[in-house]
């Protein structure tokens, strides 16, 4: 009596295995994190630093109002606005150009 067991055979359940070791080792990994593009938190913390950086510099500017406008010999404007806090500012404008009346400065 012949105890070898087809090729056929053992060729498809030799491919089962493979396939079944290839799959087993496969669902454990995770793919690498992305350096392109960031996860959503790490998104989510960048915006919302932003936000913060974006509120801090409205907060800590000031309107200072048009208060006198001298010509310069070269056509040039120099706008000279007052500020809430008494502090005077300037602003050199081009021939053509108005001085806007409300300049947004930086508090100091």
């Amino acid at each position: 009596m012949d105890t070898r067991l087809p090729s056929v055979f053992l060729r498809a359940s030799s491919i089962g295995i493979v396939l079944a070791i290839l799959a087993a080792c496969g669902n454990g990994r995770e793919k690498p994190p992305s350096t392109l593009r960031p996860d959503a938190a790490q998104k989510s913390q960048q915006e919302q630093q932003a936000k913060r950086e974006r509120e801090k510099r409205i907060r800590n500017t000031q309107d200072c109002y048009i208060e006198e406008r001298r010509l310069n010999p070269n056509q040039h404007t120099t706008c000279i606005y007052r500020c809430p806090d008494g502090k005077i500012e300037s602003e050199n404008v081009a021939p053509g150009f108005y001085c806007p009346t409300v300049l947004n400065v930086m508090k100091r």
